[in-house]
């Protein structure tokens, strides 16, 4: 009886074997496009590998170490499923310089199994080398005279150096005589409209933050900007300027009740005002005509010129 059961255990043990025998995966296939490599030439290496549908599978990239071969590129094709399983596929292009009379090449892949890799390398596939020279010839050459290799001193080409500079001088001198004045003038107008923007953009930030949250602090950083800036344009001393002063040099009288309304929110004559958005606009608007006056006065004092 012992034997009888020592007998069934042999054989479930062996159905056991056999079975994971059958569902053991293939192996990767790895091919040589070439049957014969040209030293310095390139060629392709395919590579693929056919697993279970849910496997993780990776191939190697531009970062794998391909020596003694040198890696070009690679394309890598979309995965395939089908009732045999996923197959996933590669194509790479590599350089040969070797020399030996075959090449052998082997690509692994890597299997994910949740926490780290498992590597499977197909068969070895190989080519033939086939040299650009002769071998034979290469074996049976002799050196033979070398000359002697003289240093030679480094001399300056001062001819070439005046003629360079001559045409740069010469051409610099033609623009500046034909298009000069032209030049400067679309540099001047541009430098004008940068401030101008410049300008605006930090206007309009203060203006809606003082109109919307009523903010004291607001309409002085949007007066003071003012200020400077038609003290840059105008080439006055703006800043230093009373309101008086400011009404005296720029005759508008609505700019000068605007100037009086900002003062009574700032210096606190007035706990709230209702104009102080439209008394921040005048300002605005003051700026901008000035700005255009200006520019207009740019394109005339050149066309004069000219």
């Amino acid at each position: 009886m012992t034997e009888h059961w020592y007998q069934g255990k042999l054989t479930v043990i062996l159905w056991l074997f056999l079975f994971t025998a059958g569902v053991t995966q293939e192996k990767p296939i790895g091919k040589i496009s070439k049957d014969t490599v040209r030293t310095g030439e390139t060629f392709e290496y395919s590579l693929s590998y056919r697993h279970a549908p849910g496997e993780e599978v990776f191939f190697p990239d531009s970062s794998y170490q391909f020596f003694p071969f040198e890696f070009r590129s690679q394309k890598v094709f979309p995965t395939v499923t089908d009732r045999r399983g996923s197959l996933d596929s590669a194509v790479y292009e590599l350089v040969s310089f070797e020399v030996t009379p075959r090449i052998a090449l082997s690509l692994p892949v890597y299997i994910w199994n949740g926490r780290d890799c498992t590597v499977v390398y197909p068969p070895a596939d190989s080519s033939v080398v086939a040299l650009f020279v002769d071998r034979a010839q290469l074996d049976s050459l002799s050196p033979g005279h070398v000359p002697e290799l003289l240093p030679l001193k480094d001399k300056v080409n001062y001819s070439a150096i005046f003629v360079a500079a001559l045409a740069v001088v010469t051409t610099v001198f033609l623009i500046n005589w034909l298009f000069g004045k032209r030049i400067r003038q679309q540099w001047n107008v541009f430098r004008l409209y940068r401030r101008h923007r410049e300008f605006v953009r930090n206007f309009n930030r203060y203006f809606t933050n003082a109109k919307n949250r009523n903010s004291i602090r607001d309409v002085e950083l949007a007066l003071v900007l003012w200020k400077n800036y038609l003290e840059r344009l105008e080439n006055k001393p703006f800043t230093t300027f009373t309101t008086r002063e400011i009404s005296d040099t720029i005759s508008d009288e609505a700019l000068s009740e605007a100037l009086r309304e900002t003062d009574k929110v700032i210096y606190g004559f007035a706990s709230q005002s209702t104009d102080i958005g439209s008394s921040l606009l005048t300002l605005h608007n003051v700026a901008q005509t000035l700005y255009v006056n200006k520019r207009r006065s740019i394109m005339a004092t050149n066309s004069q010129e000219g």
